[in-house]
């Protein structure tokens, strides 16, 4: 029970995360975010934006996904994902995209794989094209997810159990 309890804090803390708008260092907005670990839960959240520039020569995907697995460029913010985690292959079709990672990836599990899952989700449902995600190790789909397609708002935990 409390292993449940602390994973729903993490997921609702995720929530923290999605409603900043990420910055640059001048101030000013951006149009997209990459999200990230905290290296300290003080702030509450579980994930949290870096704001990123992207470059004109690729597509926004490819650009954002690649930037999200090359780690955080802010200090006080940490990978999710395991060193070596390369892009394979991706592919968008009706609102999806999948997203086909390296082995490493495949070691990820528990708490570790949901904030890595959540941390590509979050930023690939930025494009206003990509509606869900789905990740594969070496085309491989990893069978212990509860579901295959994931979606920014399954982060949003309205059914939390009562306490005593």
């Amino acid at each position: 029970m409390k292993r449940l309890s602390a994973l729903l804090l993490a997921l609702l803390a995720v929530l923290v995360a999605c409603g900043q708008t990420p910055a640059t260092p001048s101030g000013q907005s951006t149009d997209y975010a990459l999200y990230f670990q905290p290296d300290s839960y003080t702030a509450g959240a579980a994930l949290v934006p870096q704001a990123v520039q992207l470059p004109p020569d690729i597509s926004k995907a490819e650009a954002l996904i690649t930037a999200l697995l090359a780690g955080p460029t802010e200090k006080g913010l940490l990978s999710p994902f395991p060193n070596g985690v390369t892009l394979r292959s991706w592919s968008l079709q009706e609102g999806l995209i999948h997203v086909n990672l390296s082995e490493e990836y495949g070691g990820l599990s528990g708490m570790d794989l949901t904030l890595a899952d959540y941390a590509i989700v979050l930023t690939l449902c930025q494009l206003e094209e990509v509606e869900g995600v789905t990740i594969t190790v070496e085309n491989d789909l990893m069978p212990f997810r509860y579901r295959q397609t994931l979606y920014p708002q399954d982060v949003l935990l309205t059914d939390l159990p009562e306490t005593p």
